[in-house]
């Protein structure tokens, strides 16, 4: 059943009265009493008039619990602009910013986390919204939205690559493994052997990322649509480098995700200078492994792709490595987070199945808004604490590699 907005409601009203009425009076004109196929099609009207009825009042009752935006402007919606000034200026939040603020402190909550900050701001937020004009009696709906999942699932070149993003997670997640079952030949009459694969679980726990931005102070001055999206681009950027650098690179601790170049457990299929024998190298890796299923592609630095383009395959087929955005048949994606710093001039490329790729968060963005460090310089810090992990389902689904 198509669900209908307030102003089309009282449309389809109007039109029911009028069909109700167009009824009544054909027997009125002929001077005689409605046929039965008249008085069905009355009764019916009748009936999907009371429905609409008792829409259009649910509708009215509705507003009263609705943010009302009058004029077609959202009076009250959500900024992030206006809530970092009202910091700054020392004013109280109002009410739709209190409501946002509350739900990404029980997100946090839920998570088993702290917030630091005077800002918690959800991850994924919606909030309908009643948008009319006065005494017109017409509304419509719309949406308040604030969403850093999103943009972030577009930039990280992980998450593109088909990556897993686990969202809304609380305390530690075991995350199950199987080694898959195994079956043995036996005589007609001996004893079955237990086939059962080795089963484990990897943990990820939240580990504190922390980043900064600082923006003018006449840039918080602005009260518009672009300035908004430009500082919510500005913190998803700051999240998604220092992130984005985690996985690809050579760091890892307790407190820090380990990149796929972490030393410990760095382990490169194929290393020294770059050929086609040795990217295809990095998928029969994965194949030796029977591990070559789900969303496989390369990633890899800008300046292997660049050396792929015009490093040919072989000897006078006239092919290179990589041809547009793609090598050996699977998609090639690139991002300068990509280790660089492996040996002398050698850059980083992966090769697997990147379902296996486990990107997980905790709980909400939280924001301190810092007016004073950078105060000389017109400018206020707003720093950025938000809680990760990176882990790889199956270790066997990943082929690493370090070429120049």
């Amino acid at each position: 059943m198509i669900q209908m907005d307030y102003t089309q409601l009282i449309e389809t009203r109007k039109n029911k009265v009028q069909e109700l009425e167009n009824i009544v009076n054909a027997g009125k004109a002929e001077q005689r009493k409605l046929s039965a196929v008249e008085n069905s099609a009355l009764e019916n009207v009748k009936k999907e008039l009371e429905n609409l009825d008792k829409e259009i009042e649910q509708k009215r009752n509705n507003k009263n619990n609705t943010i009302i935006i009058k004029n077609n402007r959202m009076e009250n919606r959500f900024s992030l602009l206006k809530s970092i000034r009202n910091i700054v200026e020392g004013r109280n939040y109002d009410d739709t910013t209190l409501a946002i603020l509350e739900a990404g402190k029980k997100d946090m909550a839920a998570a088993g986390l702290s917030y630091r900050g005077q800002l918690a701001i959800p991850y994924e937020y919606r909030a309908a919204i009643v948008a009319g004009t006065d005494n017109s009696g017409q509304d419509a709906i719309a949406e308040d939205k604030f969403d850093m999942i999103g943009p972030l699932r577009a930039n990280l070149v992980a998450l593109k690559a088909g990556g897993t993003l686990l969202t809304g997670l609380v305390g530690d997640v075991s995350i199950p493994t199987y080694a898959g079952s195994s079956a043995l030949w036996k005589g007609e009459t001996d004893a079955a052997t237990d086939g059962a694969g080795a089963t484990g679980e990897i943990t990820m726990s939240p580990k504190r990322l922390t980043t900064y931005i600082d923006i003018s102070k006449q840039f918080l001055v602005q009260d518009s649509v672009g300035a908004e999206a430009l500082l919510m681009k500005d913190l998803n950027d700051a999240i998604m480098a220092k992130l984005e650098a985690t996985i690809f690179g050579i760091t890892g601790s307790t407190t820090i995700p380990s990149g796929f170049y972490y030393s410990p457990t760095y382990n490169a299929s194929a290393t020294g200078a770059t050929s086609f024998t040795k990217v295809v190298a990095l998928e029969s890796a994965i194949d030796t492994s029977n591990a070559l299923t789900g969303n496989l592609a390369y990633i890899t630095h800008p300046t292997l792709k660049g050396k792929h383009k015009v490093t040919s395959k072989d000897t006078g087929s006239g092919l290179f490595i990589q041809d547009g955005n793609t090598a050996n048949g699977y998609p090639v994606y690139v991002t300068s987070h990509m280790s660089s710093s492996l040996l002398t001039d050698h850059y980083g490329i992966i090769f697997g199945n990147w379902a296996d790729l486990l990107v997980g968060s905790w709980g909400a963005i939280d924001l301190t808004v810092d007016p004073y460090t950078q105060a000389v310089n017109g400018k206020v810090r707003i720093i950025v604490n938000s809680y990760w992990d990176v882990a790889k389902r199956r270790t066997a689904s990943f082929s690493i590699g370090a070429l120049k």
